[in-house]
């Protein structure tokens, strides 16, 4: 057996990509599995190295052609046929790496390259082919069309001679895609997981708060000035760590920035980390937070999963959330009383938070609980062996 891993966002340290990769990748091959891992191919060096990838695609899987003569609906179409032509196009000179004995993962998988796929393997003969996983990840709402446009390729892979495997992250967005595309949809273990200290002290000081990842609005970034603010007021009950970078995708989100940045300078309330980590500073900053902050919009993480969120819980962190959301269903799965905001405001993610404060040596003690109960069911273990289970099946 081996794994051919396609995925042409795979770039840099930031986003998911990397962390999603990673502890599969190193998993795999400590079995012998070999474990071929094709990326953009402007993937910066330090993380190709470090993931042992190979630059390959044209285009970022998730790029969007904004200069296209038209309305929004004409720009997608655009993009549709446009990154899914130039997708297959580099997938021709892979057919190599097919066989019986391959596994093809596919662990970002949108409309912009199920078509490509099937194009390519539908031409290929019953014996030759591979065994397809195609991970989706996202939810369907979340891109206008992305039902449909997923229909016809998906139905095809789904017939060929060796049916493709397809999957999600949560059993939530796994019945609603199976709802939209009538086919069966299979949910994988999720990667992430990071040991910590069970026996952390309590903090001496104000508890840290933590908020990772980049400055998106889904994410609730906006959000972000004004918490600095409230962190201040009253009897300055917390501290906040934020680390973030700005994707370029929002004119709005160099202003927030700059305005944490302001704020980060005037006191000593809030501490800014600009810019992408590697794992290893990652993993400190993620160690050193009491409690991790996810002020994220509800309707955009209803069905959909956050790695932060994974690691947070698996590091044993208290984690504050949107309620109505898969994070907040989780802990309750796991045993846990969630400490979910329902507005999204700044006043109410604040209110969390002290909440969370109030009782923090028990919230903690249940942090270390669901740590145990998220890491027997996750890791880079329980996906590999998923994965060897399916190609075992053909």
């Amino acid at each position: 057996m081996k794994i051919v891993v396609l995925d042409p966002d795979l770039a840099t340290f930031s986003g998911h990509n990397f962390n999603y990769l990673e502890g599969i990748a190193r998993e795999a091959r400590a079995r012998g599995i070999e474990t071929r891992i094709f990326a953009y191919r402007g993937i910066e060096p330090a993380v190709a190295d470090a993931i042992g990838a190979v630059g390959h695609f044209t285009t970022l899987g998730r790029a969007v052609l904004n200069d296209i003569p038209g309305d929004a609906e004409v720009g997608a179409a655009w993009t549709h046929v446009a990154l899914n032509a130039v997708f297959h196009r580099d997938l021709v000179p892979l057919t190599a790496e097919l066989g019986p004995e391959a596994l093809v993962f596919v662990p970002a998988a949108t409309s912009r390259q199920i078509l490509g796929l099937a194009q390519w393997l539908s031409l290929i003969a019953g014996p030759s082919l591979p065994t397809l996983v195609c991970l989706l990840r996202y939810d369907l709402d979340a891109y206008a069309g992305e039902g449909p446009r997923l229909k016809a390729p998906a139905l095809v892979l789904s017939t060929t001679a060796r049916p493709a495997v397809f999957c999600c992250e949560t059993a939530e967005n796994a019945e609603a895609h199976r709802a939209t595309l009538g086919l069966d949809f299979a949910t994988l273990p999720l990667p992430f997981t990071m040991p910590s200290s069970e026996h952390r002290p309590p903090p001496t000081d104000r508890p840290v708060v933590g908020y990772f990842g980049d400055a998106r609005y889904m994410k609730g970034f906006h959000l972000l000035p004004r918490l600095c603010e409230l962190a201040r007021v009253g009897d300055r009950s917390y501290r906040l760590a934020i680390q973030t970078f700005d994707t370029g995708e929002s004119l709005s989100a160099t202003g927030q920035i700059a305005e944490v940045r302001r704020l980060a300078a005037a006191g000593s309330d809030t501490e800014l980390i600009e810019g992408a980590l590697d794992p290893s500073a990652y993993r400190r900053l993620l160690d050193a937070a009491d409690i991790v902050c996810l002020p994220y919009l509800a309707s955009a993480y209803r069905v959909a999963s956050s790695a932060v969120f994974c690691e947070a819980l698996s590091a044993s962190r208290v984690v504050v959330v949107p309620e109505d959301t898969w994070m907040s269903a989780s802990v309750r799965r796991l045993g846990g009383n969630p400490v979910a905001f329902r507005e999204w405001t700044p006043e109410a993610v604040d209110a969390a938070i002290r909440h969370a404060i109030a009782d923090l040596p028990a919230r903690a003690a249940e942090a270390r609980c669901l740590a145990r109960a998220w890491d027997a069911e996750n890791g880079a273990k329980a996906v590999v062996d998923r994965l060897v289970a399916w190609h075992r099946r053909g």
